[in-house]
């Protein structure tokens, strides 16, 4: 263990710090982390199948998931992501947040690399207008979530 207050490390099993006598934190602290984390993956998750691009031509639109249409590949690959991104999170006791922060980077990146590309690629600037649909806010929503556990995991290190 490591003591938060003075750095030093010892063996486990004390309530306080031999060294400088501060209370040590309890073992809730990692397991706040991984919740954050896993609820930050459920919600990416949610999000593939929710509205992530909203296409309008004058006064009719219709939305895109990820997991359907021309946007199914990007919605693979973030499952794909996700997948892999909680075998690291899960398997990873001793990295300091570092998994979890690029876990949740790469979901980020993924949802803004994607909503900018078919931005472009479908909105013609007059008559066609393309926006975030609640799925993207979600999607980074989750990426900040697991981001945030990164945080939280490397508080307690």
């Amino acid at each position: 263990m490591r003591c938060n207050n003075c750095g030093n490390e010892f063996a486990g099993g004390v309530n306080f710090c031999p060294i400088c006598g501060a209370p040590l934190s309890s073992s809730a602290e990692p397991k706040l982390s991984l919740l954050v984390a896993l609820v930050g993956v459920a919600v990416s998750i949610l999000a593939l199948f929710l509205p992530f691009l909203k296409v309008s031509i004058f006064i009719a639109s219709e939305t895109m998931s990820l997991m359907d249409g021309n946007l199914r590949n990007d919605g693979l690959i973030l499952i794909a992501v996700l997948v892999g991104g909680v075998l690291l999170i899960l398997t990873g006791k001793n990295s300091k947040g570092i998994r979890n922060f690029v876990v949740g980077g790469i979901v980020c990146l993924i949802g803004l690399v994607d909503l900018f590309n078919n931005k472009s690629k479908l909105s013609d600037g007059s008559f066609i207008t393309v926006s975030a649909g609640i799925g993207f806010y979600l999607l980074m929503l989750g990426g900040i979530a697991i981001i945030a556990s990164g945080v939280l995991r490397l508080k307690n290190k």
